[in-house]
């Protein structure tokens, strides 16, 4: 397999480029195959974005053509370069002038997976089938980087604070707990980043917030698992006023995030509740 391939233009951007740009190269995995005698219709995708390709045998070559029929499943990652155009039926199409077969990849379930243990157990077969999951993997991404730059914008800075701790603060919780070998010491592994964030206050930082992956060893369900992201932020001089103003105008910021990457409040829940998101104060 090659170590790599020299894309031009991610599978989205590519879409909106005006018919007759050349030298488009793009990669992805192949969703769709219908293979014919000369000409072939293929449909790759990535977490953004899919895009259909046309080969034909005069384009790439007999043997490369032929290797492509005989060599290349629905499932594989093909990386593809050459001039944009749109079909009769209205199509934004790759007129394929050369391609490279870049590895295979095909998951036992791929034409259809029901099996719920499977859809947790092995997340990337959940993302190669279902468009709901990569849109929630997508939007939590996306998430994330608005509350850091909301709360950048606020004046707020990030810090970070120990997972591995000697003792038990920040919350009432039954911890998880390890063993330092180097130290000779038993450790617990963070509930909370109350207490250091709190610390970082009394040394003078007026604002400060942490995105921390959380622990807690006890009942779980499918909103809340023993490790999650919690969002913290203290401020010096608000009270709690000052608090619930300032969340109420997050909560609109992140309504606005709804229109921006045109989701629906379903998948928005279902990005707040993966890996058990919780928002404090």
């Amino acid at each position: 397999y090659p170590e790599r391939y020299e894309v031009t233009h991610k599978i989205k951007d590519a879409r909106l480029l005006e018919d007759g740009t050349t030298d488009v190269a793009i990669a992805g995995r192949i969703v769709f195959m219908r293979k014919m005698g000369k000409l072939s219709f293929v449909r790759i995708r990535d977490i953004e974005g899919d895009m259909q390709l046309e080969i034909k045998i005069d384009m790439v070559g007999e043997d490369k053509y032929a290797f492509f029929k005989k060599l290349i499943d629905t499932g594989d990652f093909i990386g593809a370069k050459g001039e944009i155009f749109t079909t009769q039926t209205g199509e934004k199409t790759l007129r394929v002038h050369s391609f490279e077969f870049l590895g295979k990849a095909l998951p036992e379930k791929f034409h259809g997976l029901t099996d719920m243990e499977m859809k947790y157990r092995q997340r990337y077969v959940d993302l190669i089938m279902n468009e709901e999951t990569r849109k929630v993997f997508l939007g939590r991404s996306k998430l994330y980087a608005y509350i850091h730059k909301f709360l950048g914008e606020n004046g707020f800075l990030e810090v970070e604070t120990p997972i591995l701790q000697n003792a038990v603060c920040g919350a009432s919780a039954k911890p998880f707990y390890t063993h330092h070998n180097a130290l000779d010491m038993d450790c617990n592994l963070r509930i909370a980043p109350e207490t250091y964030l709190k610390q970082c206050v009394a040394g003078g930082f007026n604002r400060v917030y942490e995105m921390a992956k959380c622990f807690r060893n006890e009942g779980m369900n499918t909103e809340h698992l023993q490790e999650f992201t919690q969002v913290e932020w203290y401020a010096s001089y608000w009270n709690f006023e000052d608090n619930i103003k300032f969340y109420q105008s997050l909560e609109v910021y992140l309504l606005n995030l709804l229109v921006v990457l045109r989701l629906n409040i379903k998948t928005m829940l279902l990005i707040l509740v993966l890996n058990g998101k919780e928002l404090t104060m």
